[in-house]
């Protein structure tokens, strides 16, 4: 469609250029590489009213985000939306009267770092459901959106049986994409604790650079110390019920 209006200077080889993301207007939409100077001439054209909106999206959601959206708001800011897919639709956040700089702040962490903003206060804008799919509990949200990671709900009605194989295939599939998975209880305990972790400043990605080993390494060392400090020869002790399983089973942690 021609959006991206190449800026001068942009030719010389030595700034950044982006592929595979899709900008996109009243005008149209416009899948050409384009350099933060391209973008930011978009954003100062959504601020003069040249343009009434931009939206950036990538080929593929990024940290859950589908995509960022922005307009004019008051007085030169600009109302700023973020769109986060969930297992059953997705959530639109949005905040009022960002600067042009702020605005181009979040734009770049997320097209070069594949940075999303914490939307924790940020006002729901629009919370969208599939046609027939359940809506997630609020404790769940709280807790989804507090750990931003990609995460599977498991239903009641599942037997223990159904919650093993489903572990497994999970550890089979972190093997080869390069994560660990964890099944907790999102109740309000967990909502909560995360909140005092988040409140006291804790990062799980400062952690990990501090003790200089990968996440798996982190859980198998925290479970020995805590297996001595409770005097435990395995996990008998660190027991759940499952719903639907007439046992129990040791908590899946590593």
């Amino acid at each position: 469609m021609g959006l991206i209006k190449k800026s001068q200077g942009s030719k010389d080889g030595k700034k950044s250029v982006y592929r595979g993301w899709k900008l996109e207007t009243e005008s149209g939409a416009d899948t050409s590489d384009f350099t933060m100077d391209d973008l930011q001439d978009l954003v100062k054209a959504v601020g003069t009213g040249e343009h009434a909106h931009l939206i950036v999206e990538g080929a593929k959601p990024v940290n859950r985000c589908g995509y960022m959206q922005l307009c004019p708001d008051n007085e030169g800011s600009y109302h700023f939306e973020v769109n986060i897919q969930k297992q059953n639709g997705y959530t639109l956040y949005g905040k009022d009267g960002l600067s042009g700089k702020q605005v181009m702040e979040l734009l770049a962490g997320f097209v070069k770092d594949s940075a999303v903003p914490d939307i924790n206060g940020w006002d729901v804008v629009m919370d969208w459901v599939k046609e027939g799919a359940k809506k997630i509990p609020a404790v769940l949200e709280s807790i989804i959106n507090r750990l931003d990671y990609s995460y599977h709900i498991l239903s009641d009605d599942l037997s223990q049986d159904e919650v093993v194989s489903f572990y497994k295939e999970m550890l089979e599939r972190g093997k080869r994409d390069g994560f660990v998975p964890v099944i907790v209880a999102g109740d309000e305990y967990l909502d909560e604790y995360l909140g005092i972790m988040r409140d006291d400043g804790y990062s799980i990605e400062q952690t990990l650079q501090k003790i200089n080993r990968d996440g798996k390494e982190e859980l198998d060392r925290r479970l020995r110390e805590l297996e001595e400090d409770t005097e435990l020869a395995d996990l008998e002790n660190m027991v759940g019920e499952i719903s639907g399983g007439s046992d129990q089973m040791p908590a899946p942690a590593r």
